[in-house]
């Protein structure tokens, strides 16, 4: 995991009852990937999420200074990229890098 913390994507972990598996995603790959097809919005996003374990949508909000509708969209698209992960719903809803 440590080869991964300066990473955006991080490793998969999948239990089940008598095994596990870890997918470990190709660093090179997503490195050129994201330099390609990251905006800089989702830039300060990843950013954000580094400082902290999860980002709420108005926190977002406030720290790019964009609206509701453009910061629910731009982590529509960043769900896509699988840049990061919806956690909760509703009022608890939270996102956390991926």
């Amino acid at each position: 995991m440590g080869c991964y913390s300066d990473s955006v994507i991080k490793p998969n972990i999948e239990l089940s009852d008598n095994a596990f598996k870890i997918t470990l995603p190709n660093i090179n790959y997503y490195a050129s990937m994201i330099d390609v097809n990251v905006s800089d919005r989702e830039r300060k996003v990843v950013a954000l999420l580094k400082d902290t374990e999860s980002i709420s949508r108005k926190d977002i909000e406030d720290a790019l200074c964009i609206s509701q509708a453009t910061a629910i969209l731009l982590l529509r698209d960043m769900q896509k990229k699988r840049l990061i992960t919806r956690v909760g719903s509703g009022k608890s809803l939270r996102y956390t890098l991926d």
